[in-house]
């Protein structure tokens, strides 16, 4: 089955993304500020991807 992964980078401001603890770390730091950006990243995904299914049929 095709399909994709996005990582959505949510670093603290000023932290090293190679430095910065995996995602699933009790230690991990998140900047909330991503969040709406990543709502925008899925829902354009979306919109693309049932308009190219609407013009397929």
């Amino acid at each position: 089955m095709p399909g994709t992964f996005v990582g959505l980078s949510a670093v603290a401001p000023g932290g090293d993304p190679d430095a910065s603890p995996f995602n699933h770390s009790p230690y991990a730091t998140f900047d909330d500020a991503v969040l709406a950006d990543g709502a925008a990243l899925y829902a354009e995904l979306a919109i693309s991807r049932l308009a190219a299914l609407s013009r397929a049929s």
